[in-house]
């Protein structure tokens, strides 16, 4: 008999150890609060990396029309500041339909002069001559502004100057 409350006595203080169902809810919320930041990282790197995208995409076009226009002469029309939207220094920052120049990029890569409804990019050029373009006399300062017409990273993403010297003979 002795030998049997014995046996009762052992199995009845076994210390077998667990987890408690309150150890466990906190792991899963430490779990799971660490794979929502996981997800909001992923998302956020994501988003800058299409910006990026857009921006060196912005970057290349604004290249292309650099180049296409300084190529030109001095006094070629495109080089001309027509002052639609201001003259001089005023009117640097136009684009689009108040601009001295715009190229309009489509969806198919081509491209096309002035601004197209459905492109997905415009660049516009302004341009200011002599002193009050911050240049000496006989430069002209040229501001190209790239615009992206819409998805992630929308708006103006480039903007930068150039200088264009008389031709010389």
């Amino acid at each position: 008999m002795s030998l049997l409350v014995r046996h009762k006595n052992q199995v009845l203080h076994s210390h077998e150890d667990g987890f408690t169902m309150l150890e466990v809810m906190v792991a899963l919320i430490i779990f799971v609060v660490g794979i929502l930041g996981c997800y909001q990282l992923q998302i956020r790197s994501t988003l800058t990396n299409s910006l990026a995208n857009s921006v060196g995409t912005a970057a290349t076009w604004a290249t292309y029309a650099v180049e296409q226009v300084l190529a030109k002469g001095y006094d070629d029309p495109d080089l001309d500041d027509d002052g639609t939207g201001g003259a001089g220094n005023a009117g640097l920052n136009d684009t689009e339909g108040a601009a001295d120049g715009v190229l309009s990029i489509n969806p198919d890569g081509s491209t096309s002069p002035g601004v197209v409804a459905n492109a997905l990019y415009t660049v516009s050029w302004n341009v200011s001559e002599g002193p009050s373009a911050d240049a000496l006399d006989g430069t002209k300062l040229i501001r190209y502004i790239v615009i992206k017409k819409g998805g992630i990273g929308q708006g103006t993403l480039y903007t930068h100057n150039y200088y264009k010297t008389t031709d010389i003979l």
